[in-house]
């Protein structure tokens, strides 16, 4: 896919029980990050148009020039980290070099927080978890890998490269198109649906003016939520026959509603679409990074006042998506605009922006706790971006049995992102509170990273033809 314009990197925050040092990370990052070309490797477009961007090796790479230690005045506890975590969000990465970042947050030697910054076009989350797994160990005593070997600084090797990545695609759509040709009635089924999809995303109105939509202006907010046990989410969610998806995307929109309300705004019949990323890979391996992923615009029912009913609307408004191919739809627009001119491709990404007010990614991390060189992650988070005219990014990220939500907002437009957040702990004990879960109150986070997106049919079989 091509490399996206814009507001698109992706920072993610771990927080370790121990602290490290920079040259243990230079080291754990040469023996295992270096491993995956694309982090030794930049963007090239070989061609003005039509083609995409090819990845190249950074003939001047240099660890130095990636790897950073950055003292904080007052320690690395939340209340130093968050001002720092959002600035170095504002900051954008160079783009004649690969695309990320590390920087070590501490006391300029060492430190317990460490903040991986890499624009999307690099990897997709379910990618990312790739890299994330490669680099931590189930087990505080593991042996770290030996060094990676070094690049071979060919043009043709990085071409064949990328002409193998495309082709280990290719079997997957092969076998898809093979199904339709099978079955006759499903495809005739398919493309009429493909067809309204395609409607929707081009000719779906606007998003409503509302406080919540802006330009972004090159400085970014942060904040994130406490972490919440991922069994209270899994127990309502049994309770009223909803996913984990649901009721975290539900307690969100409760959270933009309350921080519309304490701001004079009405939000009676509120409704607006969210641009919400599907993993379109299925079972196939992420190792290759890149991105491989499909965008639906979910309707957030931000005006309805229960609880319960918002998020039995917002499950129905999910269900009805997960029975389109509004996904694959989008997945071939954006790579079409991988394909066209810088100018054309922006005008793009503001045209489909305009549609939302918000992007939501939902990521499955480890499930059990991780070990960086030795030092447990107690916390991981990520902020995802918000691409054109979007005000507002939010992601969704699991981790050793708790879930977390950190959003990353256009500081122009919603200053105080950590308002919206103590509404999404508010609506969150609404709805424990009408399952009669019993549980302490979730303290609301002070401070403030796709992979449990929603799954779509990936063929003929999984999929019901009637419309």
């Amino acid at each position: 896919m091509g490399f996206m314009p814009g507001n698109t990197m992706i920072g993610g925050l771990a927080l370790l029980e121990e602290p490290i040092s920079l040259d243990e990370m230079k080291r754990l990052v040469r023996a295992r990050l270096l491993r995956f070309p694309r982090f030794r490797q930049r963007p090239r477009r070989p061609l003005p148009w039509p083609a995409w961007p090819l990845w190249e090796e950074d003939p001047a790479f240099a660890l130095e020039r990636h790897i950073h230690a950055l003292a904080l005045p007052d320690g690395d506890g939340d209340e130093a980290l968050r001002p720092a975590f959002q600035e170095l969000m504002s900051e954008p990465l160079p783009e004649d070099r690969p695309l990320w970042s590390l920087h070590l947050l501490g006391d300029g030697e060492s430190g317990r927080a460490l903040v991986l910054r890499f624009e999307h076009a690099l990897a997709d989350g379910r990618a990312m978890m790739a890299v994330i797994a490669a680099l931590t160990d189930a087990a505080p005593d593991a042996v770290w890998w030996e060094p990676a070997p070094e690049p071979l600084q060919s043009p043709l090797l990085a071409a064949t490269l990328g002409a193998y990545a495309l082709a280990t695609q290719t079997p997957a759509l092969a076998r898809r198109g093979l199904g339709w040709v099978r079955h006759p009635l499903y495809a005739a089924g398919w493309s009429a649906r493909a067809a309204r999809a395609l409607g929707k995303l081009l000719f779906a109105p606007p998003d409503p003016q509302t406080i919540l939509r802006g330009r972004f202006d090159g400085a970014n907010r942060v904040a994130w939520s406490d972490p919440v046990p991922l069994a209270d989410v899994k127990a309502v969610g049994k309770a009223l026959g909803a996913t984990v998806n649901d009721i975290m995307l539900s307690a969100m929109s409760g959270g933009f509603r309350r921080y519309l309300l304490a701001r004079g705004a009405d939000p009676a019949g509120l409704a607006l679409r969210s641009v919400t990323p599907v993993d379109m890979r299925g079972q196939g391996d992420a190792s290759g990074l890149g991105n491989w992923f499909g965008l639906v615009f979910l309707t957030l029912p931000v005006g309805v006042e229960d609880p319960v009913e918002r998020l039995q609307t917002l499950h129905d408004a999910m269900t009805a998506i997960k029975r389109t191919p509004e996904a694959w739809v989008s997945l071939g627009i954006l790579q079409g605009l991988g394909l066209v001119p810088g100018r054309l491709e922006r005008a793009g990404v503001r045209f489909f922006g305009a549609k939302g007010t918000a992007t939501m990614t939902n990521v499955r991390g480890p499930a059990q706790p991780r070990y960086l060189a030795g030092r447990r992650i107690r916390r991981a988070l990520f902020a995802v971006p918000h691409p054109g005219d979007l005000a507002i990014g939010m992601s969704i990220f699991s981790y050793a049995g708790e879930i977390s939500v950190t959003l990353n907002t256009a500081a122009a437009v919603i200053p105080h992102p950590e308002d919206i957040i103590t509404g999404f702990h508010a609506d969150f004990r609404a709805l424990q509170r009408a399952v009669g879960a019993d549980a302490e109150p979730v303290r609301p986070a002070e401070v403030p990273w796709q992979c449990a997106e929603p799954d779509l049919p990936s063929s003929p079989q999984e999929t019901s033809i009637a419309a």
